[in-house]
């Protein structure tokens, strides 16, 4: 009740009124609004970087986040099914 009430804003009556899927849904929500949120601010980073720097920056190289390894495992795993695959 802490975080959805303390970090998502939901007043008493609104966290009692959710069901555990719609609560799911904000954590989710929150979880990806955040995220988004550090990865702008690595890319202006790495942009205010780049030009100090002597070799080609990517986001990574600024600050790794949580998500980096799930989105290389995802590319490799649809490298792996091909083109002509099914999904």
């Amino acid at each position: 009740m802490d975080y959805y009430c303390g970090r998502l804003g939901l007043n008493e009556k609104e966290y009692w009124e959710s069901t555990a899927r719609q609560l799911a849904w904000k954590h989710r929500s929150h979880t990806y609004l955040t995220e988004r949120s550090w990865e702008q601010t690595r890319i202006l980073a790495m942009y205010i970087a780049a030009p100090y720097s002597k070799k080609t920056l990517k986001p990574s190289d600024i600050v790794r986040l949580s998500f980096d390894e799930e989105s290389s495992k995802q590319r490799k795993e649809l490298i792996e099914k091909g083109p002509d695959q099914e999904w």
